[in-house]
């Protein structure tokens, strides 16, 4: 997407914190951020009350300026993180800081926010996508990870989000393909990308290297960059 000429904003809200080198932030760089949930001075400036209370509105407007590390091609990363330790408390001030960052942010024609989040059901119980133009519900072929995608689609449908695109991921084999098409059909459903499974990606990510910058013409980057420009397709008219 930025390099299609779009302005990125991308959040790490998976657990396992895999995104900046993704994107090919260096390595430096990555070890000199600091999660938000690990940011207790901004934690408790900005959304703790005390006594085990948080606030709900916190002051999110320059959050970016003062989280977000710069990559290539322009594009911005905010690391919300996780919980590490057992006992360590509760997200919710964090989750609160996030979903107000959210809410305030003002995007532009050819703006975009990317979210990572983990996989399963559980971040949808933080409301953090509310009014998402766009959720990619990534699944596998393979009975449980259809049947968690199609609980995500639904529950997705109560948080307001416009569009709900189920994409196929890992697709090794024409049987693979035709048991996600099937799977789906049943439940009245389609995919809006099949993503097929491609040794480049792993390689990518052993040599440290992003995959569109490893081998961009693999056919899962294909189908990938044929994905974004699907999404951003409104934007472009």
């Amino acid at each position: 997407m930025a390099r299609d000429g779009f302005d990125v904003l991308a959040v790490d809200v998976d657990t396992t914190l895999n995104l900046a080198p993704a994107l090919g932030i260096r390595e430096e760089v990555r070890r000199s951020i600091v999660p938000l949930v690990e940011n207790r001075e901004i934690i408790e400036e900005r959304a703790t009350l005390g006594g085990g209370a948080f606030r709900l509105n916190p002051q999110v407007d320059d959050l970016v300026d003062k989280l977000a590390v710069t990559g290539p091609d322009h594009v911005k990363l905010m690391v919300v993180g996780t919980v590490r330790d057992a006992g360590s408390g509760c997200m919710c001030p964090a989750n609160a800081l996030i979903r107000g960052l959210l809410r305030h942010l003002v995007l532009g024609e050819r703006a975009a926010v990317v979210m990572d989040m983990e996989a399963g059901l559980e971040h949808l119980g933080r409301s953090t996508i509310r009014g998402f133009d766009v959720l990619l519900i990534v699944t596998e072929p393979s009975v449980k990870s259809v049947e968690v995608s199609l609980k995500i689609a639904e529950l997705a449908g109560k948080l307001s989000v416009r569009s709900k695109w189920l994409i196929g991921n890992k697709v090794a084999s024409a049987e693979d393909e035709k048991f996600l098409i099937d799977e789906l059909s049943r439940h009245h459903l389609a995919s809006k990308a099949l993503i097929p499974y491609d040794r480049s990606i792993a390689d990518a990510d052993r040599k440290g290297t992003p995959p569109l910058d490893l081998n961009p013409s693999s056919p899962a980057m294909k189908a990938l960059v044929l994905l974004s420009r699907d999404i951003t397709a409104p934007a472009q008219t």
